[in-house]
């Protein structure tokens, strides 16, 4: 669970007294999500990618047939974890779920897919 504190700030007119003005809620929030630099992430991450654990099995100890050399067995995985994020990353956004690449939104996170994940068993026979 990541925790978060709220900043403790007051807000002041330009001469330096309370501000007192009130604002509409869907100006003060518009004007809050089109301002893109507040969600702004540093995109520094470690991540379990691929992995392979295989065990390869001698044929003499499975089969009499000379024509097979060996048995392997796999666990293979593929976007298995993500070990670390940057500590601005409050979100957890996965870094390499962007993917918007056009000029008005490199970088950003919108509607994207979430990388999958594949966990499986490979079995192989060398001849």
């Amino acid at each position: 669970m990541v925790k978060t504190s709220l900043p403790t700030k007051k807000f002041v007119k330009e001469d330096g007294s309370v501000n007192d003005i009130v604002v509409a809620p869907t100006s003060a929030f518009s004007d809050f999500y089109s301002n893109r630099s507040y969600s702004v992430i540093d995109g520094s991450y470690l991540k379990l990618k691929d992995f392979y654990i295989t065990y390869t099995i001698p044929a003499s100890r499975i089969t009499r047939n000379s024509l097979v050399k060996a048995f392997n067995v796999s666990i293979v995985g593929n976007n298995v974890a993500i070990l670390w994020l940057h500590k601005s990353n409050i979100t957890r956004i996965d870094p390499e779920s962007s993917m918007n690449s056009g000029n008005s939104g490199v970088g950003m996170e919108s509607n994207a897919y979430l990388p999958t994940r594949s966990i499986g068993l490979k079995v192989g026979i060398t001849f």
